[in-house]
């Protein structure tokens, strides 16, 4: 066909209306608006995260967070620590569980009822991980803690949290294979700031003198702490009620205090009591805090809660 076919064809209006839309799709796609002018390109939401976690403390977050990073959200259910005799939870924390990829709670009963809550309102086909299945027995050679029946209070020694952070990303893994070698490489390089910690801790408790090295507690939650930097840990009686200060009680707290010949005892953020700040004053010897699960503006992760016990004894027990 001659070329001149071409422009006399009644096809050429519908090819150059082809060809004219064809331009102006592209135009747009690049940003180009309605006057020519180039438009900034449209910010697209972040991705949502990979891996969706629950957890029972806020240490255990702490742990998920950094393995996980960008790629998980982690939420706990006990933003404040563990809760004695809890039986329920608010629907939010229900919810949150019954859409979590991934469940991570420490064991040894440590959770009580709110367990059979977590197996419960799971979803079908979620992970669900006990800690303390994997911690090697600190107590019991060749055993895991789980089967020793061990203090379920494991993480408060630096060096078995390092266990605790090769369950988390191993569990990651599971769910997101894909990202397996970035959850075990952010793993790898937080463990060696808890190894760093470990080391950190063991000088700064290695200056408080020998015949103060007694960690006296109304509970055994920092038995494994004690274990590892070389701390006898003393158990005082709890009372069933502390809050009021019977001058009889007072008393034979006081002389209690007294036989441990040391200038400190240790509670917990918010469960000192006026009993015991009585019974303190007339023994001469301070109340100072340990932190054991809870995070909060004064430590927001687990290094510096520890960093924070480490100074905290050190400071009360006569230390450097």
């Amino acid at each position: 066909m001659p070329l001149t076919a071409v422009a006399t064809s009644p096809l050429r209006p519908l090819l150059l209306a082809a060809i004219a839309a064809m331009v102006g799709a592209i135009a747009m796609a690049c940003g180009g608006g309605e006057d020519g002018a180039l438009q900034s390109p449209t910010v697209e939401s972040p991705s949502p995260a990979a891996m969706t976690v629950v957890t029972t403390l806020p240490v255990f977050a702490d742990f998920v967070r950094e393995a996980g990073g960008d790629r998980v959200e982690v939420t706990a259910i006990f933003p404040d620590g563990l809760v004695p005799g809890l039986i329920d939870l608010p629907p939010e924390d229900v919810e949150r569980i019954g859409r979590a990829d991934l469940i991570l709670y420490n064991g040894l009963e440590l959770e009580g009822a709110v367990l059979d809550l977590l197996f419960e309102h799971r979803r079908r086909g979620s992970q669900i991980v006990d800690y303390s299945k994997d911690v090697a027995s600190p107590t019991v050679e060749g055993m895991t803690a789980y089967q020793a029946r061990d203090n379920p209070y494991l993480w408060l020694d630096p060096v078995l949290a390092l266990t605790y952070v090769d369950t988390s990303w191993d569990s990651l893994a599971i769910g997101d294979r894909a990202a397996a070698g970035t959850y075990e490489t952010n793993a790898e390089r937080y463990k060696e700031q808890l190894r760093a910690l470990h080391e950190e801790i063991q000088e700064t408790l290695g200056s408080i003198p020998s015949d103060s090295r007694r960690l006296v507690t109304f509970n055994d939650t920092f038995f494994h702490l004690a274990n590892r930097y070389g701390l006898e840990p003393v158990r005082l009686p709890e009372p069933v009620s502390t809050a009021v200060p019977n001058p009889n009680r007072v008393k034979e707290w006081a002389q209690l205090l007294r036989e441990q010949g040391v200038p400190a005892v240790f509670t917990q953020p918010g469960s000192a009591s006026e009993l015991l700040n009585q019974a303190a004053l007339r023994a001469g010897v301070q109340v100072c805090t340990l932190y054991a699960d809870s995070l909060d503006d004064e430590v927001t992760t687990y290094i510096e809660m520890m960093r924070f016990n480490a100074s905290e004894l050190s400071r009360c027990l006569g230390g450097r």
